[in-house]
């Protein structure tokens, strides 16, 4: 009966005053929000409440379990990982040393192998053969073959007339002097004037560039030509005179420009590095 009561007192307040019923529900539904609010904040708290004491129950629990040792598969693991570290960290520094020794070794044959700053021209004697009389050489002029070389042979101890210059490098010049045997060169070839001299050779004084067919003809001279003989264990050149003049004419030519003209010789032992010995001889 309260109930109906109730419901007939709002109907005359809608009926009567509309507004009052508006503003009534309009309230009622703004305290619903905090309300709603206050009840989930209370319950959110009493859920932490729980949560944090249940944590507490299980590291309890956790402290209290005796603690179980990895097993034998689980230590074998660790083991290989640090041995594998151990074998990487030795790879690395064998590849960091290696790439030192490269660097090195690179930097060495650079520096061998520079490009050279002589701004004249370089005559090349590579010598292959010595049978303890006469030396067998081949002359470049540049990079290209030119001709075959003859010389005395090496001795540790000078023999005047019968022993090769040492290897090196001399620069090259006419010597003007008018000696015998310049004198006897003009009366052989129309065209000569003066000989063509190695500078500065160390204990040897007088060393030509000429023509000639063995050791007899040379005296510690370098001679040139075209072709080589060998008969008996004897080693000659031959074709001198065609190959000295076409020589001479190139020299001639640079050093009457005033431009440098040098030349390097070499021992056989270029050519034992190179495994061409059995090739040439």
């Amino acid at each position: 009966m309260i109930l109906v009561a109730l419901i007939s007192i709002a109907v005359l307040f809608f009926l009567f005053n509309p507004q009052l019923l508006t503003d009534i529900w309009l309230w009622l539904v703004g305290l619903i929000g905090p309300i709603v609010a206050l009840v989930k904040k209370g319950f959110d708290s009493v859920s932490d409440l729980f949560k944090s004491a249940n944590n507490e129950e299980n590291n309890s629990e956790n402290d209290s379990k005796p603690k179980v040792p990895k097993s034998d598969s689980q230590n074998e693991s660790a083991q290989l990982t640090t041995e594998m570290e151990e074998k990487e960290s030795k790879y690395k520094m064998k590849v960091e040393n290696l790439e030192v020794e490269i660097k090195q070794l690179q930097a060495k044959i650079d520096k061998e192998n520079q490009v050279d700053s002589y701004d004249g021209t370089t005559i090349t004697v590579l010598r292959y053969f010595d049978d303890d009389e006469t030396t067998l050489g081949l002359l470049f002029w540049e990079d290209e073959f030119f001709c075959y070389t003859l010389e005395d042979t090496f001795r540790e101890v000078k023999i005047p007339g019968k022993t090769r210059i040492p290897k090196g490098t001399y620069e090259l010049e006419f010597y003007k002097h008018l000696t015998p045997l310049t004198k006897k060169y003009r009366g052989r070839f129309s065209w000569f004037k003066y000989h063509i001299h190695i500078k500065d050779v160390k204990n040897f004084t007088y060393i030509y560039i000429h023509c000639g067919n063995n050791h007899k003809h040379t005296k510690g001279c370098l001679l040139i030509a075209d072709g080589i003989y060998s008969v008996n264990k004897s080693h000659t050149i031959r074709d001198s005179e065609k190959a000295y003049t076409v020589f001479y004419s190139k020299i001639e030519e640079l050093l009457n420009s005033n431009k440098k003209v040098r030349i390097k010789i070499f021992d056989e032992d270029w050519l034992n590095k190179s495994n061409l010995k059995n090739r040439l001889t």
